[in-house]
């Protein structure tokens, strides 16, 4: 966030946070060549890790002035949602194949646990935590809203296999996170909130 202003003050960067999902897709098709489609999935992950920066703090968040922080900590705890929810026209249709365009809406969410805390960009400053302690230091909520347009494409490669696929343009995307800090002498949160972003989703499915 910037406190009002155009200077830096704190970032959060996460890391390599891979996890593994179960999901259900549903598509439906009139003769028409309108269509129906979405997927919901629910997952976890227990790896990765989140860098925590900080520019210009003075005390009380530290005992002297210092320029710059950066600590990293593992993550643990991982769990995410998703869905989207498209309806479309195929304006290409063949016996083994169609093409259409659609229009929706994708959902992101995601929640995850720091744990542990390593200084690595000021060694004189405050101490973080030692490499060993592993204990819980905050915890972030992440949420994500977006508009999708885009085509789909499914074709016939032989009898008993078909390959399908979706590429989406995002052109509006609404963002709201919540940042928990467990360590401090005071525990606090820093609510975070975006809109306007873009983005791209892709997906392709052998069956």
């Amino acid at each position: 966030w910037d406190n009002g202003s155009s200077d830096l003050v704190s970032r959060l960067s996460y890391h390599g946070l891979d996890g593994i999902s179960g999901e259900l897709f549903e598509r439906v098709d009139s003769p028409w060549g309108i269509f129906l489609k979405g997927n919901i999935g629910i997952g976890r992950f227990n790896t990765g890790n989140m860098n925590d920066e900080d520019w210009g703090l003075r005390p009380p968040y530290v005992s002297v002035p210092t320029a710059y922080v950066n600590t990293i900590s593992g993550q643990a705890n991982g769990r995410f949602t998703y869905y989207t929810a498209d309806a479309g026209y195929n304006f290409l249709r063949g016996s083994t194949y169609k093409v259409g365009g659609f229009m929706g809406w994708s959902y992101y969410g995601q929640k995850s646990d720091s744990i542990g805390c390593v200084q690595i960009a000021a060694p004189k400053s405050d101490p973080c935590l030692a490499p060993s302690d592993r204990r819980i230091i905050g915890s972030q909520d992440t949420d994500w809203n977006a508009l999708r347009i885009g085509l789909s494409a499914e074709t016939m490669l032989l009898d008993r296999w078909r390959v399908s696929a979706d590429v989406a343009y995002l052109p509006w995307t609404d963002f709201h996170g919540r940042d928990n800090h467990l360590l401090r002498q005071f525990t606090s949160f820093a609510d975070q909130r975006g809109s306007g972003g873009g983005g791209v989703q892709v997906e392709a499915v052998l069956s």
